[in-house]
């Protein structure tokens, strides 16, 4: 049984990270559709599906970064906005206590 955990655990993650740049692009895995495809371009840099691949890949993954720095962003200036509201509200009320 102790031999048998560690060579699942292993197992686990070598297939974990098995899948070509084509199935990576499908299950909407994009940056690692994008690194297999850049694997796959050293080994043979004319290969014209990985640079659809990659193209495709590089693309939807960059606009869903770009869309979670918006999203930060947004929520730093409500955290901002917030903590300015809480510090008016706090020194308002210590003007009108006694």
């Amino acid at each position: 049984m102790k031999r048998i955990v560690p060579f699942i655990f292993i197992l686990t993650i070598i297939l974990s990270g098995c899948g070509s740049s084509k199935k990576q692009l499908q299950k909407g895995n994009y940056n690692a559709a994008v690194d297999k495809a850049v694997k796959q371009l050293r080994k043979d840099p004319r290969d014209v599906k990985q640079i659809a691949i990659l193209d495709q890949s590089y693309k939807v993954a960059n606009d869903q970064d770009n869309e979670r720095i918006r999203y930060l962003k947004m929520v730093v200036r409500c955290s901002e906005s917030l903590k300015m509201a809480i510090n008016s509200a706090i020194q308002n009320n210590r003007r009108f206590i006694f």
